[in-house]
């Protein structure tokens, strides 16, 4: 799993804000999937996946 200091230059802007945003805010994760331009929770949390190597929740827990 990457920590929550992770860097990549491939990340998109998008991703990135909802990385800060789970490491520094409690907004649920939904509430972030949408002001980071998703409209579904299911595709943001399987993006974030993706690019971070674990699920929106997982990144928080272990950010905190």
């Amino acid at each position: 799993m990457r920590t929550a200091s992770h860097s990549c230059s491939t990340c998109s802007p998008a991703s990135a804000t909802a990385a800060r945003l789970l490491r520094t805010s409690d907004a649920p994760v939904n509430t972030i999937a949408r002001r980071v331009g998703y409209s579904s929770q299911y595709t943001f949390t399987h993006a974030f996946k993706r690019q971070y190597g674990s699920p929106p929740g997982s990144y928080r827990h272990h950010a905190g």
